[in-house]
Order: C-alpha cells, then structure tokens, then sequence
C-alpha cells in the first residue's frame, strides 16, 4: 500500500477531519490534502508528526501491524507493564474483558459502537492541554452536566451514568523505589464502547476518586489520543492539565470557599475541620490539603505539618467514615466488584430474561463460577435481624409512635 493511502486510512481510522489534522500540525488544510492526494510528500518531522496523532508506526515501518486497534492495546500493555506478572494479568484481563464485551453489545440493536467524543459545546480539538484554563473547564463540565458547585457525593457512578466504562483492578500499591511506581489508572478511547477506565483499586478511595477525575479531564479533552496510562509523578502537560481539572472538579473554589464560611471556618481551620471538608467532597486527606494550601486557606507550614497526621485517626475521633481514607491492601474483594453497576444491570436482566444462561454470563465477565454469579445478581436474601429492627424503626417514626 503507497503512503498516500496508509495517510487516508489512518486519519479516517482515527475519525479527524483533515482541518483538525492540520490544525494539530500547524499546516494548512490543503497541505494535507496534498499528502493524501500523493501531490505532496510529509517531511520527515510532519510524518512522525502524523505517526504519534494517529498512533500508526506503520505509516513507517512496513513490519508493524496496520490495525490501529492492535496499536492501542499495544501501547496500554506497554504503559502499564511492569515486573509483576499478577498485575500485567489484570490489564490483560480488562483488555479481554472490553472484547468480549464490545461483541455482546453489538447484539443489541440500540446498541452503537463508536469511539467517545465528548459534547459539542466542550470539545476544544485535539489534545487541549494548556493548564491555565483547566480550572475554567472543569466548571464547564459540571455546568453543561447540571453539578452546579456542590459535592459530587459518588464520581465512580456518575460516570457510569454518563456511560463511561470504569473497572476497577489491583494495579498495585505505590511504593517508593520501584522503576514504575504509582500507577493510578489508564484511559482507553475504545473503538466501539467509547471511554473506558481502569482504576487502581489498591489506592484509597479517595485517591481513586482523583484518578476518576483525572481520566475524565483525558477523555474530554484529550479523546484523540486514545490511550493515555496515569502514573504519579509524570510532568507531561496532559498529565498536568488532567490535575489541574480533576483539583477543580472535585472541589470548585467557590464550592469550598462558601463551605468554609457557612462553618464559619475562615482563618481559623484545624485538622479535624479539614478532615471533615474532605469527607464532605469526598476526597483524599492529602488532596485536599494541598487544596485548602493553594487557595490560601491553610499556610505551607500548616500543610507540611498536617500532611504527617493520620487521617483515619482523626475521622475516628470525629465519627466520621475512615474507608475513605484507607488503602485496601487486596484491592477489589471479588470479581463483580471490578463491574459497574451498568454492566451487572445489563448481564442480571439478560440472565432473567433468558437471553444468556448463567454459564455465558460468567464467560462474559470473566469469572469462574456461574451459579454464583447467578445468585449474586437474581437471587435475593431476606433481611437480617439488624435491618428488620431499622425497618420497625422507620414504621414506628412514620406512625408517630402508635405501633
């Protein structure tokens, strides 16, 4: 195949137009009609230009494969790999688990397999990375999704009900000294299903919380690259505008500046009022101290010297919920807890209504023991002691008393 055609395929296989090409290489329109007319050869630069915007070494080496799909799997493996054998089985197992997935969902016919794109009015183009508006857009998105500045009291199914994919897996916990520490998660624009996260379930809920925040700046606003892997300590200007949205997203300055005051809280906050702000957004301990530092409300001092406080100890000691700000150390605790809600909804209903049995519903998802799986979803358990006494509770306040 010449490479005036490779150019075609690969730009209409990745879904740009040739304005939004040009744009991103800082040519003309017509120049990049050239190049695909074969009337005009991409330099050098413009072609490995071409070769990272379309994620298509083939466009040079006649030896890789021409599949962009391959391309992207391949690149995630290679993003997230790592010496661990057990946690290079779990992106393997994510990968394969969106495969099978993609080929059930096309079953349906209100199904429609296509890459993600986010709404019209915040689509910026390809790769928006510059992190003095970050802020500006993450009250974008709350605004076009209706969020206001309020807590977002649980990001994980939000997004599930904006239909981005997120499973969770145990991508290991960060430690200091390994050649590829902190992996918090990755992004996927899958060609079918659309946006697709992975999750490290082995950090805090309230760092996964971030990461969700994080991957969801990448899928707005950075959809055209395909993959992108989350690791700590990156500097590259995605990763920084992905930051920079998820500190705003999670916490709007003027959502924590109007907590602060209706507490009556300004100028004098201490450790257990932050831990109680953090429990209100739902978000990290350190997170939000770093927060609560770049918008002046606590000094550098106050951060270096609370960032060496334990967290859980202080919400015990307010009786608010530690989970939020303790790592579980196995990650997830079974297979279904890797699903959305979305996913098990859809595998429960067609379990029910005997569009697949439960030995496929357990090939779909990846799990060793249909009827268990059967009676986690279809089969339901009465009420234990404790719950028929919250229940009497409940009738009795409803009833004034008179039961």
């Amino acid at each position: 195949m010449d490479l005036k055609k490779k150019l075609q395929d690969a730009r209409r296989a990745s879904r740009f137009s040739q304005e939004q090409v040009a744009k991103q290489l800082g040519v003309t329109r017509e120049v990049v009609s050239q190049w695909e007319s074969g009337t005009r050869t991409p330099s050098v630069k413009n072609l490995e230009q071409l070769v990272s915007l379309y994620r298509a070494p083939y466009l040079v080496d006649p030896n890789a494969t021409s599949d962009p799909i391959d391309e992207e799997k391949s690149t995630l493996v290679k993003g997230l790999h790592c010496e661990d054998d057990a946690l290079n089985s779990e992106v393997s197992n994510w990968l394969d688990f969106l495969d099978r997935w993609s080929s059930y969902k096309k079953n349906d016919n209100d199904f429609l397999p296509q890459r993600g794109k986010p709404p019209k009015r915040l689509d910026k183009g390809i790769a928006f990375k510059d992190s003095r508006y970050a802020a500006r857009e993450a009250q974008a998105v709350r605004d076009h999704f209706k969020l206001g500045r309020e807590a977002i009291p649980n990001l994980y199914m939000l997004l599930d009900d904006w239909d981005i994919l997120v499973y969770k897996a145990n991508l290991g916990r960060w430690k200091k000294g390994q050649s590829k520490e902190g992996i918090s998660g990755a992004f996927f624009n899958h060609p079918d299903l659309g946006y697709c996260i992975i999750v490290n379930a082995q950090t805090t809920p309230g760092r996964q919380t971030y990461t969700l925040a994080h991957e969801l700046a990448h899928a707005f606003y950075h959809y055209s690259l395909r993959t992108i892997v989350s690791r700590a300590g990156n500097r590259d200007p995605l990763e920084t505008f992905a930051d920079t949205f998820a500190s705003h997203f999670l916490v709007p300055t003027k959502s924590i500046n109007a907590l602060i005051d209706d507490y009556g809280w300004k100028n004098c906050l201490d450790p257990f009022k932050v831990i109680h702000l953090a429990s209100c957004f739902q978000v990290s301990w350190l997170f939000l101290l770093y927060r609560l530092q770049g918008e002046n409300h606590i000094s550098r001092e106050n951060l270096s010297e609370w960032s060496g406080l334990s967290p859980s100890k202080l919400a015990d000691a307010m009786g608010i919920d530690t989970h939020l700000f303790t790592t579980e150390a196995n990650g997830v605790k079974s297979d279904l807890h890797r699903f959305p809600p979305s996913v098990l909804s859809d595998v429960r209903d067609a379990l029910e209504k005997k569009k697949i049995d439960r030995y496929q519903a357990a090939e779909l998802l990846g799990v060793d023991d249909g009827d268990k799986l059967y009676n986690a979803l279809c089969e339901t358990s009465p009420a234990d002691s404790g719950e028929q006494e919250a229940k009497y509770e409940f009738e009795l306040q409803l009833a004034g008393g008179r039961i």
